[in-house]
């Protein structure tokens, strides 16, 4: 389309194209085209297995992206938990300094 000398036909109803399918010697063999409509569909199949492999990994990769970010996620979640309790733990033991309990401190 738009060069000069193309000689592609536009759509299978195309003069042009039923000339090459016709078996003549001017259009070239039937089975010359024929082969190359079975080479082509045949390359089409490898490439549509190719992208299914592709789409395959490419989920993989996302489940796996998910998993080490929930991982990321939790364990400072799952760490400031138990400081927090530890921390209230701590202060739960500490005993209380006589001093600056009757001097109105909270003891801290």
């Amino acid at each position: 389309m738009g060069q000069a000398g193309a000689t592609f036909p536009q759509s299978l109803w195309d003069p042009s194209f039923l000339f090459l399918t016709s078996g003549t010697s001017e259009g070239g063999s039937r089975e010359g085209l024929w082969g190359h409509v079975d080479q082509l569909n045949r390359t089409l199949a490898q490439h549509t297995e190719d992208i299914a492999h592709l789409r395959d990994d490419l989920l993989d990769c996302r489940a796996q992206l998910a998993e080490q970010l929930e991982k990321n996620l939790l364990f400072p979640q799952i760490s400031t938990s138990l400081l927090s309790v530890a921390l209230m733990y701590m202060e739960a033991q500490r005993k209380p300094d006589p001093e600056k309990a009757i001097a109105g401190g909270t003891g801290d």
